[in-house]
């Protein structure tokens, strides 16, 4: 028996023997009963044989007793308990028919008895391999007092079946070695994968964990500067300052994508991103995403079109958000990689049947295309086609991989082609089921003029922001003043409480990690003490970005979220949403 992890291996080994215990137990009585009373042997010796009989029950039930309570009793009581009573049977066993061939000799029922006991030896072999030990007694103490018994016979038949033992029994000892290497090498190796596997997964967890909380120490100064860059662009500015400005926003959202990137790939690889199934329209998806990387494509002179080969159906089932994460990261890759000429997105939907459709969308660019080397792995991890693209446009190579998680995650297929002239293909295919409501059609192309910042809807509304940041306070102060909202801040849960009970506001933005008592704790505490006709619409503004976080704050009674950093817009038309519903609320 390997000492190596032994108090850990054994309780294993206990647990198989209990298991094989009962068909054991049963076996030693039934095979005895049977022979003895099929024969009508009990007739010579019916008080030896009751009293082994009686004695054989009462050791068998006792091994079932204690296979059944192996959770109860410690391992290495459990196997000196299970060794005893298991000797005991054999040693009845062997010791009966070794009197019996002594006082009768050899004859049919005697040598169906060696034949019963060869039977459980080979047996027992394979069940008790786990303790070398014990399956090396029970085949002495089962063979060696018949065979002494044997040599003893005159006619000398019974040393030809003496012999046969002997040499039977030295082949057994050889399995039952193998056996018990075999079996306690499985098990190591076993628990070696589970220490593999724990030892994964808790990396798995505790990069998780990292990640989470780099997310959050990182997306908190964020806040800061990308909301005061966008504050920044819409103020009246002189030509040098908004160039200053405008490389001010630009790093941030380079900076927030490369984030993104990364908590993205982090879900994917520990299994919690997740693929929604609800109605949407694809061209509306593609058009959108077109309209909102076209400033880019303007910024360096492309042109950027959209191609309808075939578009019919457009209304599917699917997730439209990790759709449209698709097509921005390739779309935006074609504009970042193309120096002069355009980008081109092409649809083509091809009928599966009735209910199922496949989208053929590909992103053609004429800019400076991927080698046949560098294709083979453009979509690894942390990947560009070589160090030189790297140095000159930039990124951490994680947005190909993300897409190819994406599309297998629904089940399709993504790829590169280099065209015939300049630039490269990217395309991506994947099966969809047909919505069965129509949805409001949609043109192709959308106004991407921006809107501005004031809301007469938000005008005059009381905002209570609980953020213990001065930073991001003075942004989402800014920002909602720009909005043409009241604000008023509170440094923390507690603070933020009291200031709910002593005044009247329409919304909340709530940070979820404070001193004192966090944001959680504090919607809970509101939604206690409210009354149906008093309800406040309580967002999260929070730098946890994991999708788990989110269902924690609406678990926790919260009516919305929105993630660090927030963007004037995101945060423009969630307060417009929330204010609405309390309008419609209070007319009903």
């Amino acid at each position: 028996m390997p000492h190596k992890n032994y108090q850990v291996l054994l309780p294993r080994a206990v647990k198989d023997l209990a298991t094989s215990g009962y068909a054991g137990s049963i076996m030693y009585v039934v095979l005895f009963f049977t022979i003895i009373y099929a024969t009508g042997y009990q007739t010579k010796h019916p008080d030896l044989t009751n009293a082994c009989l009686a004695l054989l029950v009462a050791l068998s039930l006792a091994r079932i007793v204690i296979s059944y309570n192996v959770k109860h009793i410690a391992p290495i009581i459990w196997v000196r308990w299970f060794s005893v009573l298991t000797i005991s049977i054999v040693s009845i066993w062997s010791g009966f028919w070794a009197a019996v061939i002594h006082w009768d000799g050899l004859n049919k029922t005697t040598l169906l008895a060696i034949v019963a006991m060869t039977a459980i030896i080979s047996a027992g072999v394979g069940t008790l391999s786990p303790l070398r030990k014990l399956s090396y007694t029970l085949m002495f103490v089962m063979l060696w007092p018949t065979g002494i018994i044997l040599i003893q016979q005159p006619d000398g038949v019974g040393i030809a079946y003496a012999v046969m033992m002997g040499l039977g029994s030295m082949f057994l000892v050889y399995v039952s070695s193998r056996m018990n290497t075999q079996y306690w090498e499985m098990h190591q190796n076993a628990f070696l994968l589970e220490e593999r596997a724990r030892e994964l997964t808790e990396a798995m967890h505790a990069k998780s964990q990292f990640l989470a909380r780099m997310s959050h120490e990182i997306r908190t100064p964020m806040n800061g500067i990308v909301g005061m860059a966008e504050l920044l662009r819409n103020a009246n500015l002189g030509p040098e300052e908004t160039k200053f400005t405008d490389t001010i926003h630009q790093s941030s959202e380079v900076l927030l994508d490369i984030l993104n990137d990364i908590l993205d790939l982090s879900k994917i690889e520990s299994g919690k991103m997740e693929i929604r199934h609800t109605d949407f329209d694809i061209v509306k998806i593609i058009s959108e995403t077109v309209n909102l990387l076209e400033i880019h494509a303007k910024e360096k002179q492309l042109a950027i079109r959209t191609e309808l080969l075939k578009a019919s159906p457009r209304e599917l089932q699917g997730d439209p958000g990790r759709i449209r994460q698709i097509l921005t990261n390739l779309i935006g890759n074609a504009i970042k990689f193309t120096e002069h000429g355009s980008v081109t997105v092409r649809l083509n939907t091809e009928v599966m049947s009735k209910n199922k459709v496949v989208v053929n969308v590909e992103v053609v660019d004429t800019g400076i295309g991927v080698s046949e080397e560098a294709r083979e792995h453009i979509f690894d991890a942390f990947q560009q086609a070589d160090d030189s693209t790297t140095r000159r446009f930039g990124g951490t190579g994680l947005g190909l991989t993300i897409c190819r998680q994406l599309v297998e995650m629904m089940h399709g297929k993504i790829g590169i082609n280099n065209n015939k002239g300049p630039g490269a293909t990217f395309w991506f295919k994947i099966p969809f089921d047909i919505a069965a409501v129509s949805l409001p059609e949609t043109d192709l192309k959308l106004s991407s003029d921006s809107e501005p910042l004031h809301s007469e809807l938000l005008a005059n509304t009381r905002v209570l922001v609980a953020e213990d940041n001065p930073v991001n306070q003075f942004v989402v102060k800014q920002m909602l003043e720009a909005l043409g909202c009241k604000v008023t801040i509170a440094s923390d849960g507690i603070e933020v409480v009291n200031l709910w009970k002593k005044g009247r506001y329409d919304v909340i933005l709530m940070d979820i990690q404070m001193p004192n008592r966090g944001g959680i704790e504090a919607t809970r505490v509101i939604r206690e003490l409210e009354s149906r006709e008093q309800h406040i619409a309580i967002i999260a503004l929070t730098a946890n970005a994991f999708d788990s976080d989110r269902q924690l704050c609406l678990e926790a009674g919260l009516d919305d979220y929105l993630s660090k950093p927030c963007r004037i817009n995101g945060l423009k038309g969630v307060l417009e949403r929330w204010v609405r519903t309390n309008h419609k609320a209070r007319a009903f």
